[in-house]
């Protein structure tokens, strides 16, 4: 990298949305609960399918509970990479990775009034996005579109749950 995106993206890392988001430590929260998540499916991580954790996640949603609804999209991002056993090193790395991915939400104008006006709307669609990909990927897709598939499945899922960890912080600031 050059001096110039080094130092745009410095400023992006010291940006209100960020600290916002990296200040609330919820991202740890959600990286910990998919985590368990995982574990209770008690699945193996080759021939899994998201089903269980789509189903906690369209009740999550109906329920109100944005960090179970983060979650449960952070378990669909790991199942499409495959990487549903996380050790300690991989749970940090994806707290991370729910930081940056719910800040760049918080830093979207547009979104952040659609998750502080229509949480639940905004975060279904979201969803069902995910869900449609997730079924490409189970049904009959070719190696190459497999692989493809599964990784904008995992960035879908990602940003999903960035958008439902900021809807949980614009709940607890209007609280």
């Amino acid at each position: 990298m050059d001096g110039g995106h080094d130092g745009q993206l410095a400023c992006w890392l010291a940006s209100a949305p960020v600290r916002w988001v990296a200040g609330s430590g919820l991202a740890l929260v959600v990286a910990q609960r998919a985590q368990r998540l995982s574990r209770r499916a008690a699945m193996p991580a080759s021939g899994t399918r998201p089903d269980a954790f789509l189903d906690g996640w369209s009740q999550a949603i109906s329920d109100g509970a944005w960090l179970d609804a983060s979650a449960a999209a952070v378990a669909v991002a790991d199942w499409a990479s495959g990487r549903l056993r996380l050790g300690s090193g991989e749970l940090a790395d994806r707290a991370v990775d729910v930081t940056l991915r719910a800040s760049v939400v918080a830093s979207d104008v547009r979104c952040l009034a659609d998750l502080n006006t229509r949480p639940r709307l905004r975060l279904t669609c979201t969803r069902e996005v995910v869900a449609g990909l997730a079924a490409v990927l189970i049904g009959d897709a070719s190696v190459r579109l497999a692989d493809a598939l599964a990784m904008d499945l995992e960035d879908a899922a990602g940003r999903a749950a960035g958008e439902a960890l900021v809807a949980e912080l614009l709940a607890q600031q209007a609280a």
